[in-house]
């Protein structure tokens, strides 16, 4: 029976708005800096027989504010607390950008907890490959969010790919995207958890069978990351793709779905033919 439900869940004092929508195994979605929980909805579009559990993290959207900042592993015990709420054993967890960190963070300290890891548009924190430094002094404030002449500007910066050549088309989404920003507090709040942490030491831990999907484009996490990851982690799979830039979760949704629900229902990603820009196969 498929479900779609929207609740509130508090977890360690904070409330959490959680969707639930779909059938098949679960799939805990994990965002960006700043990204409430539609982020998720084009890729989410795109994937098949899959439970899709997506959250608004803790100060962003619906969910209420931590009472101080929380260190990386303070939000992978939230996470994991999360998880035990819903009644689930374990769940694939899928994480982007900052997400990406969250979930390494819960792959590691968790493994219980998961079963499958997907890290998008992510690296592995301090010791990982820097991004473009216009691209990281933009992300780090939420000033993109609340003014959209700004987005426009700085889009094709901070996000590369298609974005990059030209941002006319994403009219919408960058309203959207004004429409209701982060409160500066939680932003904060998300990019001190970033400081100072890193994966590294800890990533041939990591138990869980891994999918790393990265663009060749993406000036925040530059592509060296995801090989970096890759050969970090002992049961891994990477899949590049060629001239996909940070939001590859949006721009890629049609091409990374149907490879997201291949992968939860355990077929081998190294099976899946992927198509470069000019359409030949690789």
């Amino acid at each position: 029976m498929t479900r779609d439900e929207l609740r509130t869940v508090t977890v360690r004092g904070v409330t959490l708005t959680v969707r639930r929508r779909g059938s098949g195994p679960d799939v805990l979605f994990i965002g960006g800096l700043g990204n409430d929980l539609t982020l998720w909805d084009p890729l989410i579009a795109e994937t098949d027989d899959i439970t899709a559990v997506t959250v608004d993290a803790p100060g962003i959207g619906s969910s209420s504010l931590p009472p101080r900042p929380l260190f990386m592993y303070e939000l992978a015990a939230m996470y994991r607390e999360l998880i035990e709420v819903l009644g689930l054993e374990s769940a694939t967890v899928i994480g982007y950008s900052f997400g990406g960190a969250v979930a390494q963070q819960l792959a590691i300290q968790s493994p219980e907890a998961v079963s499958r890891l997907v890290l998008c548009a992510t690296g592995p924190g301090v010791g990982g490959f820097p991004g473009d430094p216009v691209a990281l002094l933009e992300v780090s404030t939420p000033l993109r969010y609340y003014n959209i002449e700004r987005l426009r500007r700085v889009t094709p910066i901070l996000y590369g790919g298609m974005r990059a050549q030209g941002n006319g088309r994403f009219r919408a989404e960058q309203i959207a995207r004004t429409t209701s920003p982060p409160s500066v507090l939680a932003y904060a709040y998300q990019v001190f958890a970033l400081m100072g942490w890193s994966a590294l030491p800890w990533l041939n831990r990591v138990r869980a069978r891994t999918l790393i999907i990265a663009g060749d484009d993406d000036p925040i996490f530059p592509l060296g990351n995801a090989h970096l990851m890759a050969s970090c982690i002992p049961d891994s799979t990477l899949s590049v793709r060629p001239g996909a830039g940070h939001l590859l979760v949006i721009d890629e949704a049609p091409e990374v779905g149907p490879l997201v629900s291949r992968f939860v229902h355990g077929i081998d990603p190294l099976t899946i033919q992927e198509t470069d820009p000019e359409g030949t196969r690789r």
